[in-house]
Formats: structure tokens, sequence, C-alpha cells
């Protein structure tokens, strides 16, 4: 494996602090093959490839190695803050370190049957899959969120065939590429099959953590920081409220916006503006592409880094009405335009640095079928300004990359001069200038507390898809806000205080939580 030198960047783009993590640098892949008599499975152990990245490019790509991993489905990989060595693997299923010995065999609870779906024991065939996360608190530590699904579930109990029944987490230890712990509970409760993706706060340590629910239009929100992570069930009500099966999720680079494309059986796709702020959804618009996408078909998908552009795999119809290949769907102008052809099922992958998109090609001359790397210049551009690198790389065993990996920006650093640039907790008492909101958690009752001839404040609370829930002034020392009293419920919420006389402002999270 090719050892990449020790290096720490340092830069500002579109005002934001970035500093070089590496975390997320390596893509991990197994090689599957089809067996007329069985039917199309991964074999373990697997031989595995691995793709590494730095900061610009695609720097070497390893294969054939064996790391015990099979991940025809769904996978992830963490590596090191600024080595970009591989640390740990995941399917959901299964746990490895980077010299690929088995942490656990299965990271399920025994109550969660293997679902069946795939001829090997070792991995699970999901959308997406696991999520890695640095432990916000201690750097010595990862963590791994991973959904636990059923499948066949009766249409009398969810509107939906699959679906997770648990949300957890393993703790990893990073010195000794260990794991502490496994099936931490973060939600009992059903929720949409293995879609997950984080964005850092605006602080630049913490991550917020998105996870979509069984319906299109339920989203649960959470803040991950030093003390651990809450998370709270979101309705949009602009949204449809239908079963979904599977979903793929994700965010831009920059963090800004946040997709949601409900993969099966709707194809439909959602855009969100985001605050890393505030953790708020401000939901911006839907687009059916039940059109240029069949319903039966698997659509592995990702988007550009500026989250304008959205790319889809799909397949030839019987008809032939509709053909193969790589698309491009273009957010702002509703333009839907298929690229490159595809005949391996290959999803766009978008590079850890935010710079390409990565898919594959198969050739078949008649005796030999050979599959290429490809990538995509300037993936933020209209599909007719495009630059393609076709034939990169000719892969000695089967990628199958039939759908993305869950993806953190690690790079991604704080806001500077936003009102949550400093690192703070949002479980714990804020301060901002002698300005306090406590306790927090709330059981309904929350103190805020002002400095000595302060002035007036507008105070407002906002629920987190924007909503304002109250609004009313305050000039006392302290005040009191009775959230019971006015009829809000347990969720998560933005309390807001402005003092535009002292050109003051104060902004925090509030999580009420009548336990």
């Amino acid at each position: 494996m090719r050892k990449i030198n020790l290096f720490l960047w340092f830069f500002l783009l579109c005002n934001h602090f970035i500093a070089a993590q590496r975390e997320a640098d390596v893509f991990i892949h197994g090689r599957c093959l089809m067996v007329p008599s069985q039917g199309y499975f991964c074999q373990s152990p697997e031989a595995n490839i691995l793709f590494h990245f730095d900061e610009d490019t695609l720097v070497s790509v390893t294969q054939g190695i064996t790391l015990n991993l099979a991940t025809n489905g769904s996978r992830a990989a963490f590596a090191h803050h600024t080595t970009g060595e591989l640390l740990f693997a995941s399917n959901g299923w299964r746990l490895i370190n980077g010299s690929g010995q088995i942490l656990t065999h299965k990271l399920w609870r025994n109550d969660v049957p293997w679902p069946e779906d795939s001829f090997d024991t070792t991995m699970v065939l999901n959308a997406m899959g696991p999520l890695f996360l640095n432990h916000p608190g201690d750097t010595t530590k990862a963590y791994l969120f991973y959904g636990q699904y059923l499948k066949g579930i009766a249409q009398n109990i969810l509107p939906v065939g699959k679906a997770d029944r648990y949300f957890t987490y393993a703790l990893l230890d990073i010195p000794s590429q260990s794991m502490i712990s496994k099936n931490n509970m973060v939600i009992d409760e059903f929720t949409g099959s293995g879609d997950m993706q984080a964005c850092r706060h605006a602080n630049g340590r913490d991550w917020w953590i998105i996870k979509p629910g069984v319906f299109e239009d339920e989203l649960y929100v959470g803040l991950l920081d030093p003390q651990g992570i809450n998370m709270q069930k979101i309705i949009i009500p602009e949204m449809p409220h239908e079963g979904q099966l599977e979903t793929f999720s994700f965010f831009s680079m920059d963090g800004s916006k946040y997709l949601h494309f409900s993969h099966k059986p709707n194809k439909r796709l959602h855009v969100f503006d985001f605050d890393r702020c505030s953790g708020m959804l401000t939901y911006k618009s839907e687009h059916d592409l039940i059109d240029s996408l069949q319903v039966i078909d698997y659509n592995g998908c990702n988007i550009s880094p500026d989250g304008s552009k959205f790319y889809v795999r799909r397949s030839n119809n019987f008809e032939g009405t509709i053909i193969g290949g790589t698309c491009q769907y273009d957010i702002n102008t509703g333009v839907f335009k298929r690229l490159a052809n595809v005949l391996s099922g290959s999803s766009p992958m978008l590079s850890p640095n935010g710079k390409h998109i990565y898919y594959n090609t198969s050739i078949n001359d008649g005796t030999t079928l050979t599959q290429y790397l490809n990538r995509i210049v300037n993936p933020n551009e209209a599909a007719d300004q495009l630059i393609y690198e076709f034939e990169i790389l000719v892969f000695t065993n089967n990628p199958t990359p039939v759908g993305p990996s869950c993806f953190a920006n690690y790079r991604l650093g704080k806001i500077v001069g936003s009102a949550c640039d400093t690192v703070v907790s949002s479980i714990k008492t804020l301060q901002a200038e002698s300005i306090k909101a406590f306790p927090n958690p709330s059981n309904g009752i929350v103190q805020v507390q002002l400095p000595e001839s302060s002035g007036v404040f507008l105070t407002s609370l906002y629920s987190i898809m924007g909503q304002q829930m109250h609004q009313t002034q305050i000039s006392s020392s302290q005040s009191t806000i009775d959230l019971s009293a006015l009829g809000i419920s347990p969720g998560m919420y933005l309390l807001h205080l402005v003092n535009k006389q002292k050109d003051k402002s104060f902004k925090t999270i509030i999580v009420y939580d009548k336990n």
C-alpha cells in the first residue's frame, strides 16, 4: 500500500476555514462474482479495492487485498486524519480494522436477524450503509453509526417493506484500532433503511446528523457533541406523507444544502437549505424524476460539490424508451441528460476532496469483460460543459460500486464570524457576553439571563424547520419562557435574542425534553 506523506493544509474557501482532515480519504469496494447457479453474491473473505485521495486528486488505487469485508451493498471507511491510511471499515454488519482483522462478525443486536437479502451472511445489501465520524471531544475515539433493518415488514405495520428497526452506534478506539462497544442506542423506533448523513456544526467541531424516516416527510435531526447525541423527529409539511423503501441523502461540500432522494418507489428529489449554526432545514423545492427513471430500477446517485447537479445511474427499460447510463439532472434548470453509457451498474462517486465525480464502465469485446474507472473533472458544470477523463484505470476485479457510501466532509471548518463559530456544546449552558439560557436540556422551563442594563431584547423561538413558535420582548436581568404553557411540543428549537440598540445578538439550541 502506498504511503502518503504527512502534511497539513490551511486555506480559506468561501469564507470557511478548512483544516485538512483526511478521515474520509479512503473509499473501499469489494470483489463480487456472478455465479449462474446461485446468482449475484460476494464470497468471503473478500478481495478489496482501496481508493486513496489527497487534497486534490486520486492518489492511488490498491487492488486485490484481502480485508475480510464484503461490500457489494453498503460500505464505509475511516482513515487517519493526517496520513489518510485506512483505520476501520464496515458494511454495517461486519467491522474490521485497517489490517483486515475482524473486530466483530455482527454489529447488530441479537433480536434483529440477518435480513437474508444476499447469498453472503457477512454482508447486507443496503442502499447506503454505515457512517464513521470522529469523536468531537476525544481525538482517540471514533463513532460508527449504523442502522439495523428488518426486511419483509407487514404492510399493516409500516408503509414500506424494509426499514431500520434501530439506529445505533459503535464506539471505536483509534490508537489500538479496536472496538470499545457496539449497539449503543440512538433511535428506538423505525427509520428509513440505511441512509444517514452528517455535516460539521458551524463551530467546526461537532456534527449535525440527519436520518430519514420511513415516511418521505420525516427527518430525524440531531447534534453529536462531546457529551453524546440527541435526535429529534421533524415533519416537513411541504413534502408528501408517503412511505419510502430506500433513500439517498447528501450535503453539499460547504454544508449549505441538503438533498434527499426518495429512491424507491417515488423517484422524488427534495432540496433544502441548511443552517450549520442552528441545524435548521428550509425546504426549497421538489423535483419529480419518475419520467426519466424506472420505478423498479436501482438508481445509485450522488451530487455535485456545490449541490446544484444531481448525478444518477439508470438502466435500459424493456421497451427501449429509456437508455441506461450516467445521467445529470440540473436542479436549477430542470434539464435531465444522459452523459455516458454504464454497463456495470456503477453509481457516481463524489471524491472526498469535493473535486471530481468517478464512475466505472464495462466493455465486452465478446470474450473479455474489462472494467474502467472514469472521471468527470468539473461536476458543478452543466451537462454540455462537462470535461471527462476516460479509462484512467483498469480494474483487475469487480469494484461493484452500485451505491454511494454515506459521506461526511471532514475538511469543512467553522464558519468564521457567525454566532456559532466558537466551540461550544448545544446541550450545556451557553454564554455570550453574560447571556445565558438554562437549563439545557429543559423539561419545559427555560431561564434567560441578561447582563445588567442591557436594554430590551427581542426574543424569538424557532422550530428546526425555521417556523417561528414564539416571540416576546425581555428587558429584566432574568426572564422565564414556559414552553409547556405556550403549547410547544418537546423537540429541538433555536432561541434567538436580538438587541438592535446595543448591536448584540445571541443564538443557542434549546433541547426540550419532558423526561
